[in-house]
């Protein structure tokens, strides 16, 4: 069952999102529940009986989306489903509770990113009906003390 982020599934999701994200803050976590809390984003979880098994993480991006050709893109941020509970369609599921989602507010397109080295997010990407548009390198420089 697919429902809402909420106070009860707080805990399993903050676990859940270091397991996504290893390198996250506590702090970075706090901003993303205030975010959600707020309206700014939409955290849904994927519910096993009791026991909260994934999530994910949506967004909708005004901004320039890489190979979109309209400005309100529905953009998955984010998408976990615990190692033991994998390739039972869940994160399936939770991807077309998001395009209904999405639908529904009259978007018509739908985002997604992963970084190059990550072989295993780029074939579940390709898997679900995402196509890739473009790949991007991105570079820092340190002009500052």
């Amino acid at each position: 069952m697919i429902l809402e982020l909420n106070n009860e599934h707080i805990k399993a999701y903050r676990e859940m999102i270091k397991c996504l994200w290893n390198d996250i803050t506590s702090k970075e976590i706090d901003e993303i529940i205030r975010d959600y809390k707020m309206g700014k984003t939409r955290i849904f979880v994927f519910m096993n009986e009791e026991k909260v098994v994934g999530f994910m993480n949506l967004s909708i991006r005004n901004d320039y989306v890489e190979g979109s050709s309209s400005s309100g893109v529905g953009y998955l941020e984010g998408i976990y489903v615990c190692e033991q509970y994998r390739r039972n369609q869940i994160a399936y599921r939770l991807v077309q509770h998001a395009i209904k989602y999405f639908k529904s507010l009259g978007l018509t397109e739908f985002g997604s990113d992963t970084e190059l080295k990550n072989e295993m997010s780029q074939i579940f990407h390709k898997a679900i009906g995402f196509h890739e548009v473009n790949t991007i390198k991105h570079y820092i420089m340190k002009i500052g003390d």
